[in-house]
């Protein structure tokens, strides 16, 4: 093992526990099923033992509790914290190498893997029976797979692995069911499907890499009869996003609106929303930006951690400028490489990637609210990634534009 990776988790391990220890949150079980959602999985692991029945299959895929039953069932909340931790730790390492395999600058992996472990939610997180820190560190795996075959990124061996990444990541949070829709239905026929009827063999690894998301949806279908990982994502653009813009345009509670749209399908949502896009793009707008710069709820928890909540609504504060900042560049950025393009195709596509995947997470968070920082905390493994690789591509590409431009 490299030193510079040795040095890296010994700081970061030991940074962990020193913030922990001045947590005023003790580990046990109030803190691991503080959140509301946590006590979701606490009934579908009983349902696992087989001593209660449960609804929450429908909403909440079975991967995640299973993956804490056999740490909880020998550890208790030990088990399901020690997962954790090893998830944070591995997934600071899993960027920090996938910044330096991009920018060749071991400063900017610094930097990045400061920013990671900078972010008190992320470390709280690990004391709470939720997905975020199993998502990141997929997410964070997910990057060092794209970074790691920057030219072979078209390949069908690397399709399967990102794939097979994106699936689990769908099967602990079912917001990545779209990306793994898009990925199948749009990139796979044009960027892939030639090269995989060259290797046919290929098909084999993508259809394992699948199966768990079959296994998934077809439970669902036979339990639930809907064909689909998990229907909490149209209950919540449903009963949080459209229905709140509804009850702010008809001025009328929510109760009422709620028992008004009870039959309303998604054709008709989407009608509504359209007759009134100014004040829902207003409205997603208003709730992204209240995401980002949320109450960091599980550092707080019931009035704890006084200054470390002051400092993550900080942090938080000058996160979401970062990403109006960034988010102006991302075009100019690409439209720069462009100029490159082919000494620069792969890192064009890459960004492109980086991008897609930040700003998915940010503006899917706008159809929620009432979380904190939660919502927007996955997009943590993405965008010190891309944006330090922005950083790079300026300082690389404009001097050689404008040297060009002087020719």
């Amino acid at each position: 093992m490299p030193k510079e990776i040795i040095i890296l988790n010994a700081l970061a391990f030991s940074y962990y526990f020193i913030i922990i220890f001045q947590m005023e949150s003790p580990l046990n079980e109030d803190t691991m099923f503080y959140a509301a959602d946590a006590y979701n999985y606490i009934e579908m692991m009983e349902w696992f033992k087989g001593n209660s029945e449960t609804e929450f299959t429908q909403i909440r895929p079975l991967l995640f509790p299973l993956l804490i039953f056999i740490p909880f069932q020998l550890f208790g909340v030990y088990g399901i914290w020690l997962l954790q931790v090893v998830f944070w730790l591995l997934s600071i390492n899993f960027i920090y190498l996938s910044i330096k395999k991009l920018t060749n600058k071991t400063l900017f992996a610094v930097i990045g893997a400061i920013v990671i472990a900078a972010n008190l939610s992320y470390i709280a997180m690990t004391m709470h029976t939720l997905t975020e820190v199993t998502t990141i560190f997929l997410l964070s795996i997910l990057g060092y797979i794209f970074c790691e075959n920057q030219s072979k990124i078209l390949e069908p061996f690397v399709l399967n692995r990102l794939m097979f990444v994106l699936v689990l990541m769908t099967l602990i949070k079912p917001l990545f069911f779209i990306p793994v829709l898009i990925v199948l239905g749009v990139f796979f026929p044009f960027f892939y499907l030639k090269k995989y009827l060259i290797k046919p063999k290929q098909f084999i690894f993508l259809s394992l890499a699948i199966l768990p998301l079959i296994a998934q949806m077809t439970f669902v279908k036979i339990k639930h009869q809907h064909f689909t990982v998990s229907t909490i994502g149209s209950y919540t653009f449903k009963y949080y996003y459209f229905a709140q813009g509804m009850s702010e345009i008809e001025n009328t509670p929510r109760p009422e609106i709620d028992t008004k749209i009870e039959n309303y399908s998604i054709g008709d949502q989407f009608e509504y929303i359209l007759l009134h896009k100014e004040h829902y793009y207003k409205w997603l707008c208003r709730t992204i930006e209240k995401n980002i710069k949320g109450l960091p709820v599980f550092v707080k928890m019931e009035d704890k951690n006084e200054g470390m909540v002051s400092y993550m609504l900080e942090y938080n504060y000058w996160s979401y400028h970062l990403h109006k900042v960034f988010l102006i560049l991302f075009v100019p950025t690409l439209i720069l490489l462009l100029a490159f393009k082919k000494q620069s195709k792969n890192q064009l596509l890459i960004l492109l990637i980086l991008g897609a995947i930040n700003y998915y997470i940010l503006f899917a968070s706008g159809i929620s609210y009432w979380q904190g920082d939660r919502l927007t905390l996955p997009s943590l493994a993405i965008w010190p990634l891309q944006y330090l690789f922005t950083v790079h591509i300026l300082c690389l590409k404009l001097p050689l534009l404008l040297k060009k431009n002087r020719k």
